[in-house]
Protein backbone atom coordinates (compact mmCIF):
# COMPACT_ATOMS: atom_id res chain seq x y z
CA UNK A 1 0.00 0.00 0.00
CA UNK A 2 3.06 2.28 0.55
CA UNK A 3 4.50 1.69 -2.42
CA UNK A 4 1.46 2.57 -3.93
CA UNK A 5 1.05 6.19 -2.13
CA UNK A 6 4.73 7.08 -2.74
CA UNK A 7 4.26 5.95 -6.80
CA UNK A 8 1.33 8.35 -7.44
CA UNK A 9 3.28 11.13 -4.92
CA UNK A 10 6.13 10.37 -7.20
CA UNK A 11 4.38 10.80 -10.54
CA UNK A 12 2.70 14.26 -9.11
CA UNK A 13 6.00 15.89 -7.24
CA UNK A 14 8.78 14.23 -8.66
CA UNK A 15 10.38 17.50 -10.55
CA UNK A 16 9.78 19.88 -7.68
CA UNK A 17 12.76 20.98 -5.36
CA UNK A 18 13.39 18.80 -2.07
CA UNK A 19 11.35 16.36 -2.97
CA UNK A 20 13.41 13.40 -2.14
CA UNK A 21 13.14 15.07 1.76
CA UNK A 22 9.21 14.72 1.13
CA UNK A 23 8.83 11.45 -0.01
CA UNK A 24 11.31 10.30 2.87
CA UNK A 25 8.76 12.48 5.15
CA UNK A 26 5.99 10.32 3.65
CA UNK A 27 7.67 6.85 3.52
CA UNK A 28 8.33 7.84 7.48
CA UNK A 29 4.65 8.47 8.16
CA UNK A 30 3.00 6.47 6.41
CA UNK A 31 5.12 3.73 7.08
CA UNK A 32 4.59 4.38 11.26
CA UNK A 33 1.04 4.94 10.99
CA UNK A 34 0.31 1.52 9.12
CA UNK A 35 2.94 -1.18 10.83
CA UNK A 36 3.77 0.86 13.42
CA UNK A 37 7.75 1.24 12.89
CA UNK A 38 9.92 3.85 12.11
CA UNK A 39 11.24 3.61 8.21
CA UNK A 40 15.11 2.98 7.31
CA UNK A 41 14.18 6.41 5.86
CA UNK A 42 13.25 8.11 8.64
CA UNK A 43 17.62 9.19 9.17
CA UNK A 44 16.63 11.47 5.84
CA UNK A 45 13.79 13.01 7.57
CA UNK A 46 15.90 13.44 11.03
CA UNK A 47 18.73 15.01 9.22
CA UNK A 48 20.24 18.68 10.94
CA UNK A 49 17.83 21.55 9.30
CA UNK A 50 16.26 19.09 7.43
CA UNK A 51 12.88 20.66 6.07
CA UNK A 52 10.79 17.96 7.82
CA UNK A 53 12.33 17.46 11.49
CA UNK A 54 9.61 19.35 13.35
CA UNK A 55 6.61 18.04 11.35
CA UNK A 56 7.96 14.22 12.08
CA UNK A 57 8.79 15.26 15.56
CA UNK A 58 5.50 16.74 16.47
CA UNK A 59 3.81 13.48 14.97
CA UNK A 60 5.81 11.71 17.36
CA UNK A 61 4.65 13.68 19.75
CA UNK A 62 1.15 13.39 19.38
CA UNK A 63 1.60 10.05 19.13
CA UNK A 64 3.38 9.83 22.20
CA UNK A 65 0.97 11.96 24.06
CA UNK A 66 -2.09 9.69 23.35
CA UNK A 67 -0.08 6.56 25.26
CA UNK A 68 1.44 5.27 22.71
CA UNK A 69 5.11 4.37 23.41
CA UNK A 70 8.04 4.12 21.11
CA UNK A 71 10.45 1.25 21.57
CA UNK A 72 13.49 0.47 19.94
CA UNK A 73 13.57 -2.59 17.28
CA UNK A 74 16.13 -5.21 18.71
CA UNK A 75 18.68 -5.81 16.55
CA UNK A 76 18.62 -9.20 16.18
CA UNK A 77 15.43 -8.88 14.75
CA UNK A 78 16.88 -7.88 11.27
CA UNK A 79 16.14 -4.76 9.81
CA UNK A 80 15.89 -2.89 12.94
CA UNK A 81 18.65 -0.07 12.03
CA UNK A 82 18.13 2.87 9.68
CA UNK A 83 20.23 3.01 6.24
CA UNK A 84 23.09 5.15 8.49
CA UNK A 85 22.82 2.04 11.07
CA UNK A 86 21.15 4.02 13.94
CA UNK A 87 18.33 2.42 15.86
CA UNK A 88 15.00 2.70 14.39
CA UNK A 89 12.03 3.43 16.83
CA UNK A 90 8.11 1.06 16.83
CA UNK A 91 4.89 1.33 18.47
CA UNK A 92 5.18 -0.68 22.05
CA UNK A 93 2.03 -3.34 21.82
CA UNK A 94 1.48 -1.78 25.64
CA UNK A 95 0.03 1.78 25.63
CA UNK A 96 0.13 3.95 28.81
CA UNK A 97 -3.14 4.90 29.81
CA UNK A 98 -4.13 8.28 29.41
CA UNK A 99 -7.19 10.64 29.82
CA UNK A 100 -7.74 11.96 26.42
CA UNK A 101 -11.31 11.40 26.70
CA UNK A 102 -11.14 14.31 29.20
CA UNK A 103 -12.69 17.40 28.87
CA UNK A 104 -11.19 20.94 30.29
CA UNK A 105 -14.50 20.84 32.39
CA UNK A 106 -14.31 17.25 33.34
CA UNK A 107 -10.12 17.58 34.33
CA UNK A 108 -11.12 20.82 36.32
CA UNK A 109 -14.28 18.63 38.42
CA UNK A 110 -11.71 16.22 39.43
CA UNK A 111 -8.86 18.67 40.72
CA UNK A 112 -11.51 20.36 42.28
CA UNK A 113 -12.63 16.76 44.07
CA UNK A 114 -8.85 15.85 44.69
CA UNK A 115 -8.29 19.45 46.19
CA UNK A 116 -11.44 18.98 48.95
CA UNK A 117 -10.91 15.82 49.54
CA UNK A 118 -7.12 16.79 50.38
CA UNK A 119 -8.47 19.67 52.35
CA UNK A 120 -10.66 17.70 54.34
CA UNK A 121 -8.26 14.66 55.07
CA UNK A 122 -5.30 17.33 56.50
CA UNK A 123 -7.78 19.24 58.34
CA UNK A 124 -9.62 16.52 59.78
CA UNK A 125 -9.20 15.81 63.39
CA UNK A 126 -9.74 13.02 65.65
CA UNK A 127 -12.16 13.44 68.30
CA UNK A 128 -14.78 13.41 66.44
CA UNK A 129 -15.69 17.52 65.53
CA UNK A 130 -16.94 18.64 62.67
CA UNK A 131 -14.67 19.83 59.70
CA UNK A 132 -15.24 22.37 58.00
CA UNK A 133 -13.89 22.31 54.07
CA UNK A 134 -11.65 25.31 53.11
CA UNK A 135 -12.88 26.36 50.00
CA UNK A 136 -10.14 27.25 47.25
CA UNK A 137 -11.55 30.98 45.86
CA UNK A 138 -9.86 30.04 42.66
CA UNK A 139 -11.39 26.99 41.61
CA UNK A 140 -13.95 26.65 38.74
CA UNK A 141 -17.35 24.72 39.50
CA UNK A 142 -17.35 22.03 37.10
CA UNK A 143 -20.48 23.45 35.58
CA UNK A 144 -19.72 26.83 35.31
CA UNK A 145 -20.18 27.31 31.39
CA UNK A 146 -23.51 25.58 32.37
CA UNK A 147 -25.01 28.12 34.97
CA UNK A 148 -23.26 30.96 32.99
CA UNK A 149 -25.42 29.90 30.15
CA UNK A 150 -28.66 28.90 32.20
CA UNK A 151 -28.40 32.29 34.22
CA UNK A 152 -27.91 34.64 31.27
CA UNK A 153 -31.80 35.52 30.89
CA UNK A 154 -33.74 34.43 33.56
CA UNK A 155 -36.58 34.43 31.49
CA UNK A 156 -35.56 32.61 28.75
CA UNK A 157 -32.74 29.98 30.50
CA UNK A 158 -31.63 29.84 27.14
CA UNK A 159 -29.05 31.17 24.88
CA UNK A 160 -27.00 30.94 21.39
CA UNK A 161 -23.49 30.24 21.27
CA UNK A 162 -23.06 33.48 19.68
CA UNK A 163 -24.39 35.41 22.78
CA UNK A 164 -22.70 32.66 25.26
CA UNK A 165 -18.82 33.63 24.13
CA UNK A 166 -18.57 37.02 25.02
CA UNK A 167 -19.74 35.98 28.35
Amino acid sequence: WIENQIAVFRESYALLPGYDQAEAYLVSVLSLATSGEESPRVDEVMVKGGTYVEPYVRILSVIQSVGAVLEEIPHKEGAGESSSGSRRRRIAKKLIDQDICLSMLDKIALANERKKGAVSSASGNSNGNDVREEENPVAIPYDAAARLAYDADPANRSVSFEEFKPK
